[in-house]
């Protein structure tokens, strides 16, 4: 079941890889774009913002889901590749994860059911009901990374991208079905539950001999220690990317007003959408860095995300007010123009995030968590840039690049293979 790792790679099947996952990636971010077409058309107003609102709820309870993702996917590809077979290391990490996280998630969720009554009123909710789906989509959210992780780390990627589109397609089908038979917000949230549940599903099924079959006697036992201080370091550093990436986003309705405000956000929107395209590629990437210290590695998938991206990137640059035209309709004046600008600056953020998992592959997560200092700062330095759209975006740019410098020179200094990198006698006890 599980590809070693150790062999058979090479840059064509690289470059397959990578292509499948910006196919996969892309097909399913658009078929969400779509269910929020159905229901942002056939939900009443209040009763859509209302939902919008639950589902931003729902994402800040799914924050860690990219770093319970990335650790499981270090430590399977690490695993796979000492032991490389179907009942050993990796297995051994796929299970415990499992049932560590079932551990936390049926109490959170009988918690989070029994204090619905009061959190309906707190949140808006229409419903208790509504939020115990909003809880169920949660609890399946939490395992979900944790098996795509694994899938991630043992390089099945086809299973991986049949996941990420199952469940998508399912939370559209599910959505359409809900809102064209009457359904308000409480049936509305039964799609995202659905497609949660597909997801995982999909993404179980390559691996359910090996994960619900009986324990081997010579399945090896390990200290949990150093994946938990991993995950703890990824949480960190991914809320120091989260604030790099979103910081001009989170501060412009405080630093802008009205015409200004709405074309700022749509030129930042579009250019994000069109310049991260390539960026599904950093999930072929990881695995084969956890294993390998060669730094072609990272050149090339930066190589490559930079040059997939500039394509676009060109074509919106020349002609921003047809792209804008298409996404938005009519706009407002000055969002070409920021659009223009936007769409470069979004190039060192890009590479930033093929960086950032490079490192966390090569175990040096503190490179990471040692932007939150200058993160903060960087934040702070927005502020002094009120009612100046393009400084703003100057200041993203800069940012970007400044951040991208300080990752590549740890990238470089880092050992052709790293440290950390253990054998099966010095993972397990």
């Amino acid at each position: 079941m599980a590809s070693n790792p150790r062999g058979g790679d090479s840059t064509r099947r690289f470059a397959a890889d990578g292509l499948l996952m910006i196919g996969a990636n892309g097909t399913a971010a658009l078929l969400y774009l779509l269910v929020h077409v159905a229901l942002g058309r056939r939900l009443p107003g209040v009763d859509y913002a209302v939902l919008v609102s639950l589902l931003g709820l729902l994402n800040i309870l799914g924050i860690g889901a990219a770093a319970l993702q990335t650790t499981l996917a270090r430590y399977t590809a690490l695993a796979a590749k000492d032991d490389g077979d179907d009942g050993g290391l990796w297995l051994a990490v796929t299970r415990r994860a499992l049932r560590r996280a079932g551990l936390w998630a049926l109490p959170a969720a009988g918690l989070w059911c029994l204090a619905t009554p009061w959190l309906r009123d707190a949140l808006g909710a229409p419903s208790a009901w509504a939020l115990v789906l909003l809880g169920a989509t949660a609890a399946l959210q939490l395992f979900q990374p944790l098996v795509q992780g694994s899938l991630q780390g043992l390089r099945r990627f086809g299973a991986l991208a049949g996941s990420s589109m199952a469940g998508a397609a399912t939370r559209l089908l599910a959505a359409v079905t809900v809102v064209y038979l009457g359904g308000g917000v409480t049936a509305a949230l039964w799609a995202f539950v659905l497609g949660a549940l597909v997801a995982l599903a999909v993404a179980c099924w390559p691996l359910r001999n090996a994960l619900w079959g009986a324990e081997s006697p010579g399945t090896p036992d390990f200290d949990s220690g150093p994946i938990y201080r991993y995950l703890g370091l990824a949480l960190v550093g991914q809320a120091a990317l989260y604030g790099l990436m979103n910081a001009d986003l989170v501060l412009a309705p405080r630093l802008l007003q009205g015409e200004t405000l709405a074309a700022y956000s749509k030129a930042a929107m579009l250019a994000r959408t069109i310049v991260f395209l390539p960026l599904p590629l950093v999930i072929a990437m990881f695995p084969r860095a956890v294993v390998s210290g060669r730094r072609r590695i990272l050149a090339g998938t930066m190589a490559a995300a930079a040059a997939l991206a500039a394509v676009p990137a060109t074509l919106v640059a020349l002609w921003p007010g047809v792209f804008l035209s298409w996404m938005y309709g009519a706009v407002e004046p000055q969002a070409p123009a920021l659009l223009r600008q936007y769409v470069w600056a979004m190039l060192p953020l890009l590479l930033v995030e093929v960086a950032v998992p490079y490192l966390w592959a090569r175990r040096q997560p503190w490179t990471v968590v040692a932007l939150v200092l200058p993160m903060l700062l960087y934040a702070s330095a927005l502020t002094r840039l009120a009612d100046r759209p393009e400084a703003m975006i100057q200041g993203v740019a800069a940012a970007g690049t400044l951040f991208l410098l300080w990752l590549l020179a740890a990238a470089w200094r880092g050992r052709r293979r790293a440290p950390d990198l253990l054998s099966s006698q010095q993972f397990l006890r």
